[in-house]
């Protein structure tokens, strides 16, 4: 739907995004190869991929791929190819039922924005902090149930979407993601309400909660005082008297709300004083309270899909001095609303969706954008509208008002119905059920008492069957059914697996399928592609999403389904697991405060520890890693040099350089796998300025004391002294042996406890190596096991595709009508049919209605007017064209290459033959195709 994002920020924004976004969107590798684009973004999906297509390689400025819904496809192998594009930024992997993310995706690490949506994912792996450049994970719609803490060092990540895992455990996920500084926006499941966890997200920006129930704990949301952006997505019976109080507290700009349930919104909005957008969504809205008119900084509202809003009780309630955006999509508003003629500073208005008859004589001096997609609106009337504004830009479907040649017929009409298929009757007992076999051989499995009357009581007695089936374009075309989507002005055709009309009479009434005892259709079909959805419509109405069906070789043995899974094989070569930290065991990290103030360095109690190998246990969480220097935190210490300046200056460069790499060099030690080449890799990367370990000993040489730093192996050292308040050379000695005797016990103690770690931890640090080095190792023998097995099951699929009719696509029924297996495919190479057409002797042609049979991709594009119609270039294409005198006029493929149809000198003579003169069978051999 374009016109849902026809918002007052897109045309405000649109600018800069053009601006900051030169890459185009491609979708066929040839397409964007001829294309001057500076950075491309090349669209896959739903194209029954196996692998990268040919001639991607060339693609050296690739910026985005989505290679979603290609279920054979062999992922491992695409992302190592992928390495190859140095610009690539996004991959989108959503629907290709992945259990475990590739080891491949790891190494793709300039990675800005990872999607993974609607997989099998269950858990997210340490290593995917290699991904550091990434800005945006999504993860929706998987089985993920905890996420490694590996994404805490990942610096630049700053979206994470993990909504619909149902069983993912929010609470150490909210721990674990409060300590990483660049999350700005969240998007959880609310389903069992919220929980104190969510208080530790104090820092974010932007947050969707999604099926926000009334379980309670709004009341922590209070606590995120830097919250702008918040979207309640399928609410179910929130309590919004409390959630806006709680909001309250926070700098709240922008609210969304998704809620069947939701019929008026609660008064308590009235406490977002910082709110400035307002989206609302939600078949029982109803109206708005009176208090929003005080909102003062409200300037955007939408409202989407709310047929039941009561304009007077939402719009009239608006304070109508301040909107300057609003948009009412699908929102069942045919007639033009009145309210919003009093809307004094409107600069923004979008009413699309809603099948709009008209104006009214409506006029808006200061309107800047007025957006009416899907309207039934005269011409003559939008010319007027322009007229009265002509400084307004008005955005609708202008080419299809002109027309109906690129609108998508709904109905079906055969255009020829002398050539229209007959169906075939059966005649049955409702109560004994029959499996009945088409000449195709499909087959139609009828249960006993399938069927209903229109009273809903069983049938009984005989039944009549009625059924055709549609497998090929010619056979579509003649059928009338509406094959094309429009998009954009454009129509693109639908690719069909298999289509069917199956009906049921008794007595001449029509009969209902029974939901308890339905029927199942085997249609057979020339294609095992698993992108295809399966979708049903009745007479006069659109096509209806019902899911999925199930492909079967003819023989029986299954071969694709559309839910296909891994999980027999894995049961008998599992998929390597990947080696955790015990439970109760983390790295001890830490952050060292050192401050020098007049000459003096002032100790703070400190954690700072670069200790490559040492582990706390769970049950000493509160030691800290220098214990010791409680002791010298009671005194102020200085440098004690002969040219003071120069140690000063010595020692803020030491401690200046340790603290600008700290984090980068924390974050980059977390990242390494194996433990024993960490020291070797710091000592290369930061020579001999990274502090393991500081101390402090007697220095009788110079009567104080060194303070000692080990870096990397080597030690650098400092004279320093405590700042004792005494003149006395005695009391100066015996302060500072006292000093040092409480000091050096603490050391000792702070000593043997980190040997007992490292001891404790020695034994387990070694096998965990080992356990990383078979992971590795299991990894690569996996994926090389399952390539193979895949390759093995495409060669079988091939194999089985080299004739015509191999499979079955298999699906039951919950109504009668027509039934389509298809799947959208948006035209490569869309050109318009400019060609004057005329028959054999340069007769004009009076065309009634013009089809494009799309051959390769087994579609129609039904044009029912001359206008702007179009054909896919890329495509093998027969061109039927339905005249008046109800005669047929037929364009082969051979001429249609052979023709320039998108230019206007061209000419194209049509074959016509009179409908008594040419059947179906013979317009499939005249364009080459088998006839069955």
């Amino acid at each position: 739907m374009r016109y849902f994002f026809l918002s007052f920020s897109w045309f405000v924004l649109l600018p800069v995004f053009k601006a900051q976004n030169t890459y185009e969107t491609f979708y066929s590798v040839d397409e964007a190869r001829a294309s001057n684009s500076n950075f491309l973004e090349l669209n896959l999906s739903q194209q029954g991929l196996v692998k990268l297509p040919e001639g991607i390689y060339s693609l050296s400025n690739l910026k985005s791929i989505d290679l979603g819904n290609n279920p054979l496809l062999n992922v491992s192998q695409c992302l190592d190819s992928l390495k190859r594009f140095p610009y690539l930024e996004t991959i989108k992997l959503n629907g290709l039922q992945l259990k475990y993310i590739p080891f491949e995706l790891l190494h793709l690490t300039q990675l800005k924005y990872l999607f993974l949506e609607r997989n099998e994912i269950e858990t997210i792996p340490e290593g995917i902090r290699e991904l550091d450049q990434l800005k945006g994970l999504y993860l929706s719609d998987n089985d993920i149930d905890y996420i490694q803490p590996g994404f805490m060092h990942m610096p630049n990540l700053e979206t994470i979407d993990l909504r619909g895992n149902r069983e993912f455990d929010e609470k150490s996920f909210l721990y674990f993601s409060s300590l990483m500084p660049g999350l700005k926006e969240l998007k959880l499941n609310a389903e069992e309400g919220l929980n104190e966890e969510i208080t530790s997200l104090f820092r974010i920006k932007k947050l969707t909660l999604y099926r926000l129930s009334a379980s309670g704990g709004y009341e922590y949301l209070s606590s995120l005082i830097d919250l702008e952006e918040l979207t309640i997505e399928q609410g179910v019976e929130v309590d919004y008297q409390s959630l806006f109080q709680a909001l309250a507290s926070t700098k709240l700009k922008k609210l969304t709300i998704s809620d069947n349930s939701l019929i008026k919104l609660d008064d308590g909005i009235v406490n977002l004083i910082s709110l400035e957008r307002l989206e609302l969504s939600g078949w029982n809205f109803n109206a708005l309270p009176e208090s929003i008119r005080s909102l003062e900084h409200l300037t955007e509202v939408k409202f989407h899909d709310t047929p039941n809003m009561n304009n007077e009780e939402s719009l009239g309630r608006l304070n109508t001095g301040k909107i300057l955006s609003l948009e009412m999509v699908e929102c069942n508003r045919k007639s033009f609303p009145n309210e919003i003629s009093s809307f004094q500073n409107l600069e923004v208005l979008n009413l699309s969706g809603n099948g709009l008859t008209g104006f009214e004589g409506f006029t808006k001096p200061g309107l800047k954008t007025l957006t009416f997609f899907d309207h039934e609106i005269p011409v003559t009337e939008i010319n007027q509208l322009r007229e009265r504004m002509p400084d307004c830009v008005l955005s609708y479907e202008e080419e299809d008002r002109q027309g109906p040649a690129t609108l998508a017929v709904k109905n079906v009409l055969p255009p020829s119905a002398p050539l229209d298929m007959v169906m075939e009757s059966y005649q049955l007992d409702a109560q004994k059920g029959k499996t009945i076999t088409y000449n195709t051989g499909s087959q139609i499995i009828v249960p006993e008492n399938a069927f209903l009357d229109k009273n809903g009581q069983v049938v009984k007695g005989n039944v009549t069957l009625s059924y055709r089936e549609f497998n090929d374009p010619i056979e579509i075309a003649f059928s009338g059914i509406p094959m094309g989507y429009d998009s954009a002005g454009t129509i693109n055709p639908f690719q069909s697996g298999g289509m069917i009309e199956i009906r049921a009479t008794r007595n001449g009434e029509p009969l209902y399928v029974n939901p308890q005892s339905k029927i199942t259709v085997n249609m057979v079909s020339n294609t095992s592609d698993a992108s295809f959805n399966l979708y049903s419509m009745d007479d006069g109405e659109e096509w209806v999403y019902k899911g999925k069906d199930s492909i079967a070789a003819l023989d029986g043995s299954l071969i694709v389904n559309k839910r296909f899974e891994y999980d027999n094989r894995n049961a008998t070569i599992p998929m390597p697991v990947i080696p955790v930290v015990k439970s109760g065991l983390s790295l001890e990290k830490g952050d060292a405060k050192w401050k020098r103030k007049k000459g003096y360095i002032q100790i703070y109690a400190t954690n700072y520890n670069y200790r490559l190998i040492s582990f706390l246990a769970s049950s000493n969480k509160d030691i800290k890693a220098f214990t010791e220097l409680r002791e010298l935190n009671r005194y102020d210490w200085k440098i004690d040099a002969q040219d003071l300046n120069k140690e000063k200056h010595r020692y803020d460069s030491l401690i200046q350089f340790v603290k600008g790499f700290n984090n980068r060099m924390n974050n980059w030690r977390n990242s390494a796998n194996d433990i024993d080449t960490i020291t070797k890799e710091y000592k290369l990367l930061a020579g001999a300025n990274l502090i393991e370990d500081f101390w402090i000993t007697p220095n009788n040489k110079a009567d104080n004391f060194l303070l000692k730093f080990l870096i990397c192996g080597d030690t650098t050292s400092f004279e320093v002294v405590p700042a004792v308040s005494s003149s006395n050379p005695k009391i100066i000695q015996r302060k500072f042996k006292t000093i040092f005797n409480k000091y050096d016990k603490a050391l000792e103690k702070r000593r043997g406890k980190w040997a007992e770690i490292d001891l404790y931890h020695g034994d387990y640090l070694k096998q965990y190596r080992q356990d990383m080095e078979k992971y590795q190792a299991d990894l690569i023998e996996f994926n090389r096991d399952r390539d193979g097995y895949l390759a093995g099951l495409r060669q079988e699929i091939s194999n089985y595709e080299a004739s015509s009719y191999n499979f079955t696509r298999s699906f039951s029924i919950d109504g009668f009508g027509y039934w389509n297996c298809d799947v959208f495919k948006r035209m490569e190479s869309p050109k318009p049919l400019l060609a004057k057409m005329v028959g054999q002797e340069d007769e004009k042609l009076n065309i009634k209605e013009l089809m494009v049979a799309d051959i390769t991709k087994n579609g129609v594009l039904r044009y029912s007017t001359p206008g702007r119609q179009l054909y896919d270039a890329k495509s093998k294409n027969a061109i039927i064209a339905f005249l008046a005198e109800g005669e047929i006029a037929l364009l082969t493929p051979d001429a249609v290459e052979s023709i320039p149809l998108y230019t206007h000198g061209a000419v194209a003579k049509f074959e016509v033959f009179k409908t008594d003169e040419i059947t179906i069978g013979e317009i499939k051999k005249r364009i080459g195709m088998p006839v069955n």
